[in-house]
């Protein structure tokens, strides 16, 4: 039997319901974590008030706050911080200038949700960073400008590298990200890409 992925409101409730089972504190505003929370299922949203549990317990408190969720929000999605991998200055750097240009880009931008985080804290799903944007509401349709932004947000990423003139990390950054929006849009990966480089530009094939 198909379920659907729980809205706003739902999310909220299915926080609030799992959330009795532990203590929090009187601040906890639900809604901003049923928003950071979208596209989740029940189960995850579960997992979440779990993760941020312990993770209250790790840091000696018998009291979880907004920030245990948040975080165990992003454990979810993203993996466990992983601060121990061993990354050179220069990794560091190509990660940062990276996520910068993401948030510049949304920074810029009308109707695009706005950057909640940024972060070079490699994850343990092999992230080495990442750009959170939460929307402020609940979406249902894009329009054509929305569309867009994904389709600028996406490969901003270059836009640091080239200021810097840094050919090698543009090809990157425009190699990941066509691979990110691969997966936002194809997400059954039923879509075969071909790529057709030259030191200029990346040319996308889809079939």
């Amino acid at each position: 039997v198909p379920v659907e992925l729980p809205d706003l409101a739902g999310r909220e409730a299915i926080l609030k319901v799992h959330a009795k089972k532990i203590k929090t504190a009187d601040d906890v505003n639900f809604h901003t974590v049923a928003r950071m929370a979208a596209g989740s299922s029940g189960a995850e949203l579960a997992n979440v008030i779990n993760e941020a549990a312990l993770r209250a317990v790790r840091n000696g408190r018998s009291v979880v706050c907004e920030a245990d969720l948040e975080e165990s929000i992003e454990v979810v999605i993203a993996g466990y911080q992983k601060k121990n991998r061993i990354m050179s200055d220069t990794e560091k750097r190509t990660v940062a200038y990276h996520e910068i240009g993401h948030a510049l880009v949304a920074a810029l931008q009308t109707n695009s949700a706005p950057v909640q985080k940024i972060t070079i804290i490699p994850r343990t799903s092999g992230a080495l960073g990442y750009t959170m944007q939460v929307e402020e509401e609940e979406r249902n349709l894009m329009t054509e400008e929305e569309l867009k932004n994904i389709l600028d947000l996406t490969p901003g990423s270059v836009s640091p590298f080239g200021i810097l003139n840094d050919k090698e990390h543009i090809v990157n950054s425009r190699l990941l990200n066509l691979l990110l929006i691969l997966e936002i849009h194809d997400p059954t990966n039923q879509i075969t890409m071909k790529l057709h480089y030259n030191p200029d530009s990346l040319i996308l094939q889809l079939f």
